[in-house]
């Protein structure tokens, strides 16, 4: 082997042949070698400091590793490369389930062995989607190097159990670590933050059509004993009498192919995953507020609460922000600079049924409260801004955009307080007029794709009707520079 430069290691040379036939699978060349260099068994084989057990176990030869093992010693199983990786460690990052129980059965000690970043075996799987093995290196790694008050590695491997959506190990370790989830991780991500970035982990994520949320509202979890163990109760989709006392044998049989016929035409076994995904998060999320409570300022900073639940808005995330403000209601006036509460925070990013909260949590103050530091914007001056583009993507043309913002900042505009419609923000614009600045560029491209339309389109005529028996005929006024 050669360094970046081309010249040749000489401490590396001899072992060529080795490293050759290791990475190949050829083990009677590999033993061949060690028979005639017995130090070879131990020694660092290329210029990243492996050894003969981490260049076959990277390339997955699980022949290769199991004879090599019967070799080593446990010492010589703890080898570390350049980057303090065991062969353990690059087993567990490849996946190899096999490898990784081989090793495991030698030296059990190295499980809790971390690499130079501090990362311990468990958590290395989930990087890339290896749940089986992640499952299994869980229930082998030693619950007090998890643990809060030991380092990183606890909320490490519960955001990345998150983020692969592992959420029965996620769960778990929160029921048996509480602490963990307002620690931070070992590259600064929070659980909360990894929760709050995947709406998809819950009800509000997902939209679904009419026959698919019938089939998901029939569909029950239900939890028996571990939870591990959780079973599907559909619905019977043709009901009997309560009454009913006695039905056949051939019935059931019938009833029975019925029902796994629908469920296979229907996808009700995706819908099953969907909804005990959504039910795992749910639990797995209230259990994460519990600490929330009885945390102090620094230890939510730690877990960055405040910035989390900003982004679970942004996301459209609603059961988080429920849940979340559930726990603790002061945490409704969590903001980033552009905001000043929660509530600024859905309108600025559409989320209405986020800023509906606004009653169910009876902080009607907020609506007019809500002026943040560093712009000067109300609550409406936030309904003036440009929506982001995720917000709009799902409405076809221009026009029906323009359609949706101006029945959004109306929609906000009749909630407020009235004097807060005339308030100036620091660019000394009032919400309407903030509104038509951030708006005009969508005003023209919405004209523009309706004139194309009318010249191509019966339905021109439908389109202007509903927009101008919804705004008025000054929506379109263009002289006006102004579209209320």
């Amino acid at each position: 082997e050669s360094d970046k430069k081309g010249n040749i290691n000489d401490g590396v040379e001899i072992y060529m042949h080795l490293n050759k036939a290791l990475k190949i699978g050829d083990w009677n060349a590999a033993k061949e070698f060690l028979n005639r260099h017995p130090n070879a068994i131990s020694a660092k084989i290329t210029v990243t400091d492996k050894t003969a057990l981490h260049v076959a176990a990277e390339a997955g030869h699980v022949h290769l590793v199991e004879e090599l093992v019967r070799l080593m010693s446990e010492e010589i199983l703890a080898i570390k490369d350049n980057e303090s990786c065991t062969a353990l460690a690059q087993a567990a990052y490849i996946g190899n389930y096999r490898i990784a129980e081989c090793l495991l059965g030698k030296n059990k000690d190295l499980i809790s062995i971390p690499n130079n970043m501090g990362t311990i075996p468990v958590i290395l799987p989930f990087y890339n989607g290896h749940l089986k093995l992640g499952r299994y290196l869980y229930f082998l790694t030693p619950l007090e190097i998890l643990m809060a008050n030991n380092g990183t590695s606890g909320a490490s491997l519960l955001c990345v159990a998150i983020y692969s959506k592992a959420l029965d190990i996620a769960l778990d370790l929160v029921q048996l670590c509480p602490r963990l989830a307002v620690a931070q991780a070992q590259n600064g991500d929070s659980p909360f933050l990894a929760l709050a970035c995947m709406p998809d982990l819950f009800p509000s994520g997902y939209r679904l059509v009419f026959w698919k949320r019938w089939i998901y509202s029939s569909i029950h979890i239900q939890l028996a004993g571990p939870i591990t163990e959780i079973c599907l109760n559909i619905q019977k989709l043709a009901g009997n009498r309560s009454n009913d006392k006695e039905t056949s044998a051939s019935g059931l049989s019938s009833l029975n192919r019925l029902v796994s016929n629908l469920q296979t035409l229907l996808g009700s076994k995706h819908l099953y995953e969907m909804k005990l995904a959504h039910f795992l998060s749910h639990e797995l999320l209230c259990r994460m507020t519990d600490p929330i409570s009885v945390s102090d300022t620094q230890q939510r900073a730690t877990g960055m609460v405040n910035v989390d639940i900003v982004r679970a808005i942004m996301e459209g995330n609603f059961e988080f922000v429920f849940e979340i403000v559930k726990a603790d209601p002061d945490l409704v006036w969590s903001h980033d600079k552009k905001s000043a509460n929660i509530f600024s925070v859905a309108v600025e990013y559409r989320h209405a049924k986020i800023f509906s909260l606004i009653y169910g949590l009876d902080m009607k103050n907020a609506l007019a409260d809500s002026t943040d530091s560093f712009y000067g914007n109300n609550l409406l001056h936030m309904a003036g801004m440009l929506a982001p583009s995720t917000s709009l993507n799902h409405i076809p043309g221009a026009a029906l955009q323009m359609q949706r913002e101006l029945q959004w900042f109306k929609e906000v505009e009749s909630i407020v307080p009235s004097w807060v419609r005339g308030n100036l923000n620091k660019e000394c614009l009032t919400p309407r007029q903030l509104f038509t600045k951030n708006h005009e560029d969508m005003m023209g491209k919405g004209e523009k794709w309706m004139k194309d339309t009318a010249s191509s389109c019966t339905v021109f005529p439908l389109l202007v009707a509903m927009a101008i028996s919804t705004y008025g005929p000054s929506i379109f006024d263009r002289k006006m520079k102004c579209w209320f």
